[in-house]
C-alpha cells in the first residue's frame, strides 16, 4: 500500500518529486468480490467470519505459491508466520475497510498530467 500513499503524495506535491516507481500499487484495479465486500462491510459478523477463516485461507494461498521461484528465501514460511503476530488479522480488516476500499485512480490520472517520471510495475 506504500505505492498508493506515494502516488497520492506525488499527485498532491509534484514539485517535490522528480521520479516515482510504483510496484503493484493498490487502488487501481478496484474489483472486489461480493464475499470480500460483505466481510469488510458487515460489522461483528464480518469480523467473526474473517477471524474464523482468514488464517486457513492465508495458509492455503501461500502454500499454492511454495513451488514458485522466489528471490526471498523461505518466503512462504515468512508469510505464514505473519499469522503469529497479534493484531495481524485485525490490521488486514482495517486495510480492507480503509485504504483498500478506495479507488486511487484520480491520483494516478493526475500524475499522468504532471512532469513526474513514473514507472509502474504490475504482475499477474
Amino acid at each position: 500500500m506504500g505505492g498508493t500513499i506515494a502516488a497520492g503524495y506525488a499527485a498532491d506535491f509534484p514539485q517535490t518529486i522528480r521520479r516515482l516507481v510504483l510496484l503493484a500499487p493498490a487502488g487501481m484495479q478496484h474489483a472486489i468480490s461480493a464475499e470480500r465486500h460483505y466481510l469488510s462491510h458487515v460489522p461483528l459478523l464480518g469480523d467473526w467470519l474473517v477471524h474464523a477463516v482468514f488464517a486457513r485461507q492465508h495458509r492455503l494461498g501461500t502454500e499454492a505459491e511454495r513451488s514458485l521461484p522466489s528471490t526471498m528465501p523461505d518466503m512462504v514460511n515468512l508469510q505464514q508466520n505473519e499469522l503469529l503476530y497479534r493484531g495481524f488479522i485485525r490490521s488486514v480488516m482495517a486495510s480492507l475497510r480503509g485504504i483498500l476500499a478506495q479507488s486511487f485512480e484520480p491520483d494516478h490520472r493526475q500524475l499522468a498530467t504532471q512532469k513526474t517520471a513514473v514507472v509502474a510495475i504490475w504482475g499477474g
